[in-house]
């Protein structure tokens, strides 16, 4: 019986296994795709070893910094031109959204305030 059961669970790990290497090759090999299908909007920023997609448009002070909770900053294109007719409007990726690279986990308020600072 016990050697049944070690069987068993030696397939369920191999399965988990094959599950969890497919899966990462699959995100790999879409991102690449998407990164040669979907141009950058905006540019990257260094925020000390990975970096924060923001895009600016007009001139001014106070600068308004447009985010979005779950999804690419991009949402905000149509809004930013409009408030970059009377001053500076950027939108940025957070962590792990459109094109910026994904941060440290859990991502809290803070960690997202640290990351926009």
């Amino acid at each position: 019986m016990l050697a049944k059961t070690r069987k068993l669970t030696a397939a369920a790990l191999l399965t988990l296994s094959c599950a969890l290497v497919g899966g990462h090759i699959y995100e790999v090999v879409s991102a690449k795709r998407d990164s040669a299908r979907l141009r950058q909007v905006g540019h990257s920023v260094d925020i000390g070893g990975r970096s924060l997609n923001i895009f600016c448009v007009g001139t001014g002070t106070p600068p308004v910094i447009l985010e979005v909770a779950h999804g690419p900053g991009y949402f905000w294109s149509g809004i930013q031109a409009a408030i970059a007719k009377f001053t500076t409007a950027c939108w940025y990726d957070r962590a792990g959204e459109g094109w910026s690279d994904a941060g440290p986990y859990p991502r809290t308020s803070v960690s997202i305030a640290k990351d926009l600072h």
